[in-house]
């Protein structure tokens, strides 16, 4: 078995958490699908956002967000 580290480098960073997770909710709110992300903070106090999952990909949030699928 190997063990690999993912280091993230964010497309886009925000100055807040509740900035973040404003353009997350803004960009899928209105969706039909269940989306979900997570809020990651950086190495310089900025916040990163991620979306989860299959559906994700599915619905195009690569384009304008990280996924991890």
């Amino acid at each position: 078995m190997s063990v690999r580290q993912v280091k993230i480098e964010f497309i886009k960073t925000y100055a807040t958490e509740d900035n973040a997770v404003k353009a997350a909710t803004k960009a899928f709110g209105n969706h039909e699908a269940f989306l979900r992300f997570i809020v990651i903070p950086t190495a310089d106090g900025r916040f990163g956002v991620v979306f989860l999952g299959e559906s994700a990909l599915q619905n195009m949030a690569h384009f304008k967000f990280n996924v991890l699928g």
